[in-house]
Order: C-alpha cells, then sequence, then structure tokens
C-alpha cells in the first residue's frame, strides 16, 4: 500500500488605497529656480542678500539633487501628490 500526501498553500496580498496620503514635491516652476509663488521672500544662505523676484539661478543648484528630482519626483503644477500605501490583509489560520 502507497500512501501518498498532497499539499498546496496559496498566499494572497489584497492592497487597497485608502483616502490617500499627501506629499508636497516641488513643480517645475520650482524645479527651475522660479519661486515667484511664494510670498516669503528667498535670501542666499551665503551671501544674506535677497533672491531678485524670487529667483534662484539654476548654477547654485547641486547637480545630484536635480538628477534625484527629475528622475524620481513627479512632474506637477500645484506640487502636490496623492499616494497610498498598501493595507496587507492579516493571514488567518485556523487550527
Amino acid at each position: 500500500m502507497i500512501t501518498r500526501l498532497f499539499f498546496g498553500y496559496q498566499q494572497t496580498q489584497i492592497r487597497n488605497i485608502q483616502n490617500g496620503l499627501n506629499a508636497l514635491v516641488p513643480t517645475t516652476a520650482e524645479l527651475n529656480g522660479d519661486f515667484s509663488a511664494i510670498p516669503t521672500q528667498l535670501f542666499n544662505p551665503v551671501t544674506k542678500a535677497p533672491y531678485a523676484g524670487n529667483q534662484i539661478p539654476k548654477s547654485t543648484f547641486d547637480p545630484a539633487a536635480v538628477l534625484f528630482a527629475t528622475k524620481y519626483l513627479p512632474a506637477t503644477t500645484n506640487g502636490q501628490v496623492t499616494y497610498g500605501l498598501p493595507q496587507i490583509s492579516p493571514l488567518r489560520c485556523s487550527r
């Protein structure tokens, strides 16, 4: 007599975005140095001189930061992004 055992396993993760979360990212204008939409006067942190019209020269931006922002941050016009984290259902085991 031969005894054969069969076993199966399946796990399903259900991901839901509930309500979403908001994050602020630079707008396309801000990535180009145009901060004129901000009512507060911006100052150069080194010289303490105000930036004329809140326009920051792109030459003062860190190239690594610009590359990161253009590659990984979504382009927006209002600076807000809504995202959600996956909701994982707890695994229920019955004994």
